[in-house]
């Protein structure tokens, strides 16, 4: 049961949101205000998982692939809105820090997929043998 380069892209980048996420939290002192950040990153990450879990099925391969590049395409513009509004607070540097380099780590982790070749098809390789 494994996804190749691409299913292991997608689940490091998986991991990677779920770290800054908690990370998040843990800069606000685990209080109930920064509580958004284990939230937004512990779904983004689920999302990512589930995207992996459609790529390595043998039917929703590519839609999986696909669905993950979506949600990294998506991650990376909201994450950069977010930090560019952080910004524009002094009290909040530490956020839009955070926050800039999830959105560093998303546009990363899209261009790495987006490169990264696809697998033959089963058919293409049975052909082959």
């Amino acid at each position: 049961m494994s996804g190749g380069r691409a299913g292991g892209i997608v689940l490091g980048y998986a991991g990677f949101l779920f770290v800054m996420g908690f990370l998040g939290f843990a800069m606000g002192n685990f209080q109930s205000k920064a509580k958004s950040a284990i939230i937004v990153g512990s779904a983004c990450s689920l999302l990512q998982v589930i995207a992996y879990f459609l790529h390595i099925s043998s039917s929703m391969s590519g839609a999986g692939l696909m669905i993950a590049k979506a949600f990294m395409t998506v991650n990376t513009a909201l994450f950069a809105w977010r930090a560019y509004l952080a910004w524009q607070s002094p009290e909040k540097q530490h956020v839009a820090i955070l926050v800039a380099v999830m959105a560093l780590g998303s546009l990363a982790a899209l261009t790495v997929l987006a490169l990264t070749p696809s697998a033959p098809k089963r058919h293409e390789a049975q052909k082959t043998k």
